[in-house]
């Protein structure tokens, strides 16, 4: 049987979604091979670097055209899951493909990764510069290589296995064991992206069922995810998988098991910690206590072994206090600037009370109303009230965190704010593409693309019919 019109469509976008992944391609090796200065040609550095910039923003319009229409064409006709996976695939591999270049994060997470595997050292205590004589030093943004691992237990033995499996490629001319270790980096965080898509279509089957394929393509081929959690390599998508695991878990009334996931999210990074409430309320109210706390024991087991590896050391918790000193590119650095504020512990207690507000709204109204949709809600609006005001160090990867629960309520505010921020945020990163630039010029950029403009967008924009 020939393929209808749709699902031909449906591959032309494939090919427009992949072609935006091939310019980030171009962009990422021109970053790391290719700088341009030049006294007998002046002009090629500005122009590569304005081919850079363009690029980037190539692959917004490209990947955002390519996200926008394909939810568009899987929610006109349904496809078998195994077509659905199959076409997204060679998304995930030109993503795979492209240098990290908009953050240097990755190359921390194997450096960290040597100061466990390779050196025999605990991250949490010891750091990078501690061993001098490790060749990885040379990569990456120098300032890390002095801070200690600001991630979960399950992030650090993650990061441990993947530099020791690396390291069998050493015989490798340099960077040749650097590369394959941020391709098993990517590996692994692809696979991630695309098994929280198909837990995503999981829930949308259950809430919507004429939206799951929707869904599943607003998860896997969205510019903003594919762009942090597979191009660049932020360990965030580890995070999201565990996120809706446990959120899907809470919604069939899986208590125990959702426990267990919502708690190894924990152990990865300690931003969900903030669900647990809305958890202990769907429980309660399926009279699931009893699994819940069951589940709650099982991930307590794991955090007491997480204990004795790493923690039970001297300042192996002094991560969490360093990470709330970063000051940068964050809703509170905005108004530290604009109030001339030299301390913003201030601004940050008032942001967190206002989380913390918006986690007690959404347990109160859940406990009401038990129902999917109400807990996808309470789930988006707490992880987006954190990044917004919570934090005092913003990075775009942050989005991963709220964009894809959002996405699944197919309509409102919140679904609103995270369309357009799947579009403006990677926009943020232009001065940095342009000019390699981290001053208050990229870092507002930033904030306007991705915090202000989302949110002022969300309020103001209302989708034509049939949109969502």
């Amino acid at each position: 049987m020939p393929p209808s019109n749709e699902t031909s469509s449906l591959r032309r976008l494939v090919w427009f979604a992949v072609g935006a992944q091939l310019l980030l391609v171009a962009a990422g090796l021109r970053h790391h091979l290719v700088w341009g200065e030049s006294e007998r040609w002046p002009w090629l550095l500005p122009l590569l670097n304005a081919g850079e910039a363009l690029a980037v923003a190539g692959f917004v319009g490209l990947g955002g055209f390519a996200w926008w229409r394909g939810m568009g064409a899987v929610g006109r006709e349904r496809l078998p899951l195994r077509r659905l996976v199959l076409l997204s695939v060679p998304i995930l591999v030109a993503a795979i493909l492209v240098p990290p270049f908009l953050s240097m994060d990755p190359i921390d997470y194997v450096v960290r990764g040597r100061v466990l595997a390779i050196h025999g050292a605990n991250p949490y205590v010891q750091v990078a510069n501690d061993f001098p004589d490790d060749p990885f030093l040379a990569y990456g943004d120098a300032p890390w290589k002095g801070f200690p691992l600001p991630y979960g237990p399950i992030i650090a033995n993650l990061q441990g296995l993947l530099a020791w499996l690396a390291h069998g490629f050493a015989f490798l001319p340099r960077p040749g064991e650097l590369i394959v270790a941020i391709t098993l980096f990517k590996l692994v965080f692809a696979s991630c992206l695309l098994g929280a898509a198909l837990v995503a279509r999981r829930i949308a089957a259950q809430i919507a069922p004429g939206s799951a394929d929707r869904c599943f393509v607003a998860v896997l081929w969205n510019p903003l995810l594919l762009n942090e959690c597979v191009a660049n390599a932020h360990n965030e998508p580890v995070l999201l998988l565990l996120m809706l695991l446990a959120v899907a878990a809470s919604m069939q009334a899986r208590a125990g098991t959702a426990a267990v996931a919502l708690g190894l999210g924990v152990l990865t990074k300690i931003v969900p910690i903030l669900l647990s409430p809305l958890l202990l309320v769907q429980a309660a109210r399926h009279r699931r206590l009893a699994a819940l706390l069951g589940g709650a024991a099982v991930a307590g087991a794991l955090a007491a072994l997480s204990w004795w590896q790493f923690f039970r050391a001297e300042g192996s918790l002094d991560f969490l206090r360093r990470q709330s000193s970063q000051n940068a590119a964050s809703l509170l650095w905005s108004l530290q600037q604009l109030l001339g504020i030299d301390d913003a512990r201030g601004l940050l207690w008032a942001g967190r009370a206002l989380v913390v507000a918006v986690v007690v709204g959404g347990a109160v109204r859940l406990w009401r109303r038990p129902e999917p949709r109400v807990l996808l809600l309470a789930t988006a609006a707490t992880m987006l009230t954190l990044v917004v005001c919570g934090l005092t160090l913003h990075g775009p990867w942050y989005h991963v965190w709220w964009v894809p629960f959002a996405l699944l309520t197919g309509r409102g505010f919140l679904f609103r704010a995270a369309c357009i921020v799947s579009i403006t945020a990677p926009l943020g990163y232009l001065v940095w593409a342009a000019a390699r630039r981290h001053d208050d010029v990229s870092q507002w950029l930033t904030v306007t693309m991705g915090l202000l403009l989302p949110l002022l967008g969300a309020a103001c924009w209302r989708p034509p019919r049939g949109v969502t």
